[in-house]
């Protein structure tokens, strides 16, 4: 019997994309923050996005990618709900893999220059 692969997220990879996008979802512009606070409580208000999709099928789906490479925090961003959808939806041909990475490289780029000045 085939497994099918699973999504799995390393603790370090979660944690760098929380830190990395700096309180926000990956969209441009966009000021929906990660944590909204419930009861007084932390809620995850975003949602993991692949940028190229995890499954054969979804958008943007690379056949060369192993699962792990799927999984990576390369391949990974944060994103609300609304531009979840908008990104995987029917207008996803507007949001191409080139696109997303630069979301991606403009969102983090602070974050790991300053990681960078850290030392061993």
């Amino acid at each position: 019997m085939d497994k099918k692969p699973r999504r799995y997220y390393s603790n370090a990879t979660i944690a760098a994309l929380m830190t990395l996008a700096r309180g926000g979802c990956y969209w441009p512009n966009c000021n929906v923050p990660t944590i909204r606070m419930i009861n007084g409580t932390p809620r995850l208000n975003l949602e993991i996005a692949h940028i190229r999709a995890f499954e054969e099928g979804g958008k943007r789906f690379e056949p060369t990618m192993s699962v792990r490479e799927r999984n990576s925090f390369d391949n990974l961003i944060l994103l609300c709900n609304p531009h979840h959808e908008e990104v995987d939806g029917p207008n996803s041909d507007q949001y191409p893999v080139d696109v997303l990475e630069d979301w991606k490289h403009a969102r983090e780029t602070d974050g790991l220059d300053a990681l960078a000045g850290l030392g061993d």
